[in-house]
């Protein structure tokens, strides 16, 4: 492939590879968020219940820190040290299964006069552990579409051309500086696998570009060229198709068969098979990474929208009054 190519595809890489790192740093910001979101509910209740032995209490995850919170039984452990045989009292949350039940108030909290309070922290509850949950499963699309994708191999990074199997081109450097420092090691990793879609991709619709010039430049094919159609934003998907000139339908496959029933010259037949060759592998190279870059988009976009309405949803008390109405009242800070 000539350097202008190499460079083209370099250039169309970090466009697509921009998008990637801030859909990777709007994740980052809004699990923060989540996690301080957990933390001040968490204070809110226990100012609110500062004795209470029913409690909610947030879980961790390694990695990712405090990813949701549930309801426990604070209990008292006792054990004996073995070096001073002395007794230790130890608080601990016991784990209570299931949706929150308006038992637990009764029998464990002894607060039958604060049930709609109790409910009401477990609504915020629910709407911040559902925030929480959509960022995790983004975040799991997210190593899925590019690590396991496309994983970093040995200095520097080849990827295989389309247009020759028996090429490969060296991925260029991550762009300097377009790593947020604010990023964790974890993620910071996914970026640079995706980088390689990046490339990978645009590298893609470069060698087709490159592939359809080729096919216009033999004037014994003139009733047939390919075409490379136009991404469709936001989305990254592109198709690389032949277009039968005379009669402007697509034609998917251009076989041997296709070729006679076309009136395609027996001598030309041959290098219109090679090009098929090279159509394949580049429609298979771009719909490999579109789709992998898609499915990141996709599911960023509904972990923000489920991230938005989770916080809307906590930041509000549901509190019945005598007559039966529903009112609302700011959270508490």
């Amino acid at each position: 492939m000539p350097q202008g190519f190499e460079g083209l595809a370099e250039s169309q890489a970090r466009l697509y590879f921009f998008d990637l790192v801030r859909w990777a740093a709007d994740l980052h910001t809004a699990q923060a968020r989540v996690q301080n979101a957990f933390a001040s509910l968490k204070r809110e209740f226990d100012d609110v219940f500062p004795r209470s032995k029913l409690q909610i209490y947030p879980r961790c995850r390694p990695l990712h820190g405090p990813t949701a919170l549930y309801w426990g039984d604070l209990i008292s452990l006792r054990r004996r040290d073995p070096q001073t045989r002395e007794l230790e009292t130890r608080r601990v949350f016991r784990y209570l299964k299931g949706a929150f039940q308006v038992g637990w108030v009764h029998t464990i909290a002894k607060r039958n006069d604060r049930v709609d309070r109790f409910q009401d922290f477990d609504h915020r509850r629910l709407a911040l552990n559902g925030a929480s949950r959509a960022l995790l499963s983004a975040l799991a699309q997210f190593r899925n579409a590019t690590v396991r994708k496309f994983p970093l191999g040995s200095s520097p990074t080849l990827v295989p051309s389309g247009l020759d199997p028996d090429v490969c081109i060296e991925v260029p450097e991550i762009p300097e500086g377009s790593l947020p420092r604010t990023l964790p090691p974890r993620l910071a990793y996914f970026l640079r696998s995706a980088w390689v879609g990046a490339f990978t991709l645009a590298l893609a619709e470069v060698e087709s570009s490159e592939l359809i010039a080729e096919v216009g430049r033999n004037p014994s094919a003139s009733d047939l060229r390919l075409d490379l159609t136009e991404r469709r934003k936001p989305g990254f998907f592109r198709r690389i198709r032949w277009i039968h000139v005379p009669t402007g339908s697509v034609i998917e496959k251009l076989t041997d068969r296709l070729m006679r029933q076309l009136h395609v010259k027996e001598g030309i037949r041959p290098v219109m098979s090679l090009k098929e060759r090279k159509r394949r592998r580049l429609a298979k190279s771009l719909a490999r990474t579109a789709d992998a870059l898609d499915a990141i988009r996709e599911k960023c976009q509904e972990a923000q929208a489920a991230f938005s309405d989770g916080m809307e949803r906590a930041k509000v008390i549901l509190l019945r009054t005598s007559d039966g109405e529903s009112s609302t009242l700011p959270a508490a800070s």
